[in-house]
């Protein structure tokens, strides 16, 4: 079986900075490269401790950015572009539907950078 390439972002909470993987990884050997490089935590319970972790979802916004697990989203609910939400993706089948609705989703932030 081939293992397809998963794109990671990780929040570290220490350092308050957000890395991105450039490409992706395959395989756990992939994965632990990638904490190590960018948090610089090698022991497993330091990095869980001191790191979030957010999968891309593989979803795009209105703007071509792409969507994390922790983001936060304005979505239009109605075709009237004066009504909107504002929600943080925890689900992607959730996501999906307003995507595939034609209801415009544009990323705002995400629940490790903003302030409320």
């Amino acid at each position: 079986m081939e293992k397809s390439n998963i794109k990671f972002r990780i929040f570290d909470k220490k350092k308050k900075k957000m890395f991105y993987s450039d490409t992706g990884w395959q395989g756990s050997d992939g994965f632990i490269e990638f904490v190590n490089i960018y948090t610089g935590y090698s022991d497993s319970d330091e990095w869980k401790e001191y790191s979030e972790l957010m999968q891309f979802t593989g979803l795009k916004d209105k703007n071509g950015k792409e969507i994390y697990i922790g983001d936060i989203v304005r979505i239009n609910d109605e075709p009237d572009e004066n009504c909107s939400s504002v929600d943080d993706i925890t689900n992607i089948g959730w996501l999906k539907g307003f995507i595939g609705r034609n209801r415009p989703v544009e990323v705002i932030g995400n629940i490790y950078e903003q302030e409320e």
